[in-house]
């Protein structure tokens, strides 16, 4: 998608259909801008990556089965929706566990029908059905409202990396410098090794100091 084509979508768009009334966060050219970020790069309005379209530049997600398609949360993705359901991940739901038991077991051994087991492993399957299906339905709806009010969509800059908390420890140093006497930025007491506190008896103290105190 080129800045061209929105130009030419904008130019041939009907006077009518020009301000789209019906989403307040979508102005005739793309997303409307709500915060600096998005003035410094005006870009992300109208291209967040494959799958950008017209359609969905208010809900800034790809299709399924794209790049940036699942909702995200600090600008990386959510992959958890199995797991709170319960359909992955060690807590995940075991139905009819008893019963399937009790059918292998038979099976195991051999000799019979096994046709009670069958009969009651279909029993607990028919039950456990209608179950799967109120929580696909609940976790379907869970999903559409994460969407709508929690995900930022891939817009945020991520937070789970440590250099994106780089002016926080940059703050931390400065700190140390100041105690410093202004001297030392970002420098940090040397290691000791292990025990040596223990072992020392005179000369320097027995634990590390400020570098600036060497």
């Amino acid at each position: 998608m080129k800045s061209s084509d929105i130009f030419h979508a904008c130019k041939y768009t009907p006077i009518l259909l020009k301000s789209r009334t019906n989403d307040s966060g979508v102005n005739q050219y793309g997303l409307r801008p709500v915060n600096s970020y998005d003035y410094l790069n005006p870009t992300n309005l109208v291209n967040f990556g494959r799958g950008t379209a017209f359609d969905n530049l208010g809900v800034r997600r790809s299709e399924r089965g794209q790049i940036d398609s699942a909702p995200s949360l600090g600008g990386s993705p959510v992959f958890t929706q199995a797991k709170l359901l319960g359909l992955s991940g060690d807590d995940q739901l075991r139905l009819c566990e008893a019963e399937t038991t009790q059918l292998r077991m038979c099976m195991a051994k051999g000799g019979s029908t096994c046709e009670r087991e069958s009969l009651l492993l279909d029993a607990c399957l028919s039950k456990v059905g209608h179950l799967r299906r109120a929580i696909s339905q609940a976790g379907s709806e869970f999903n559409d409202w994460f969407i709508q009010n929690v995900s930022d969509n891939h817009t945020k800059p991520f937070q789970h990396r440590p250099h994106d908390w780089r002016h926080y420890y940059a703050q931390e140093k400065l700190v140390r410098e100041k105690q410093q006497n202004g001297h030392a930025y970002g420098r940090r007491p040397k290691e000791f090794s292990f025990g040596a506190r223990y072992v020392k008896t005179e000369g320097y103290g027995k634990r590390p100091r400020l570098p600036y105190n060497k």
